[in-house]
């Protein structure tokens, strides 16, 4: 593979990356309005439905986006590219950072549908 079809490629799939990542976003901005404007009067019932379905999507998302990633990361050392000399595109944390952000923002989303939820609040 050519460098310029390496870069093309890698570009590609960093554009699918980006775009489960912001699926990943969008499906947590969602949650978390629907926890702050309706979380307190949602049964216990819709509740569980809603944060099960956030979970299944953000996870869904998440993992797809980290993929790709992975798959970046793999074919930019296997092809050598201008691209090696740039600092921020090695390996070094990606993916362990990521995997991290992933699991804190959904676990900060669903605690703030159970902070919503159990309703003290300070004036």
């Amino acid at each position: 593979m050519s460098e310029s079809e390496a870069i093309q490629t890698l570009t590609s799939i960093g554009e699918v990356a980006a775009t489960y990542a912001a699926m990943y976003f969008t499906v947590t901005f969602a949650y978390v309005t629907v926890a702050y404007l309706v979380g307190k009067s949602l049964s216990r019932f819709q509740c569980g439905a809603v944060s099960a379905l956030y979970v299944l999507s953000a996870t869904a998302f998440g993992a797809a986006g980290l993929g790709y990633v992975d798959a970046w990361l793999q074919l930019k050392t296997r092809e050598a590219t201008i691209l090696d000399n740039v600092w921020l595109f090695q390996k070094f944390v990606w993916v362990e950072g990521i995997i991290m952000m992933l699991l804190a923002i959904c676990l900060l989303s669903l605690y703030f549908m159970y902070d919503v939820r159990r309703g003290k609040r300070a004036a």
